[in-house]
């Protein structure tokens, strides 16, 4: 009785054991024809993903609101949608002069930042490189910072941009970017309040902040009027708006 008892129990633990193996044996099967599909799905995210970077404008730091009232406060006279029209035209401008390494191309820009492009444009013609831009599209524009420093006034614009960016060398291949597919990124472009250049250039060294009638002195920028005596002020403080610098961030 207690053999036939050990039989049944090793017989037991036999269809146990063989019973797991078959378990085992199905889950695996199982596993093999789920993973094309689970590779697949995880394609097709990976896809999306892509197909969202490439289309989905990046967000701008929109500070407008809180900078523009302070600006007209300074500048009554200064216009916030003629220059933003104006930073966009000199973007696409610097785009369009890189594209064809042509500076004559870029526009609205001061001599600083005509430079700046200048040099990109040099050096990717001593480095036999090609870089073109098409399909600009920009999303928007908005005011990121303005600040006010020793005697200058800087308003920072932030732009949401789009456009299709490549680099090729010589043989055409492509060293940079890509040649079919969008990229979204995010530039700043600042506008400086500086000195007249031309007076400057003149030797003229009467340039101040002070009243030509009373002396007295003028702490505003952008003011027209003296606070004291109220005459005009003279052309002897025109200053002027520039866009100055444009970085990718």
């Amino acid at each position: 009785m207690v053999a036939f008892g050990s039989i049944l129990t090793i017989f037991a633990g036999v269809i146990i054991i063989a019973a797991a193996i078959v378990i085992l044996v199905v889950i695996a099967k199982v596993k093999r024809a789920l993973d094309p599909i689970a590779t697949l799905v995880n394609t097709c995210d990976f896809e999306q993903q892509e197909l969202e970077m490439q289309t989905t404008p990046k967000s701008v730091n929109a500070m407008t609101s809180v900078y523009l009232p302070r600006i007209e406060k300074d500048f009554p006279e200064f216009s916030y949608s003629e220059f933003k029209v104006k930073a966009e035209n000199m973007m696409k401008s610097a785009f369009n002069a890189i594209s064809t390494q042509d500076i004559t191309r870029l526009i609205n820009a001061s001599g600083d930042l005509t430079a700046q492009i200048n040099n990109r444009i040099e050096s990717n013609r001593a480095n036999h490189l090609y870089e073109n831009y098409s399909d600009i599209k920009i999303h928007r524009t908005e005011i990121k910072n303005y600040s006010k420093t020793s005697g200058n006034c800087v308003i920072t614009l932030q732009s949401s941009v789009g456009y299709i960016h490549s680099v090729t060398d010589s043989h055409g291949n492509v060293v940079k970017g890509d040649k079919d597919n969008m990229f979204q990124t995010r530039y700043d472009i600042d506008l400086m309040y500086v000195q007249d250049a031309e007076k400057i250039a003149e030797g003229d060294t009467l340039l101040s902040n002070n009243c030509p009638n009373c002396g007295a002195p003028i702490k505003t920028l952008g003011v027209k009027t003296c606070p004291y005596c109220g005459s005009t002020v003279a052309e002897i403080n025109v200053r002027t708006w520039s866009i100055n610098r444009l970085t990718e961030c």
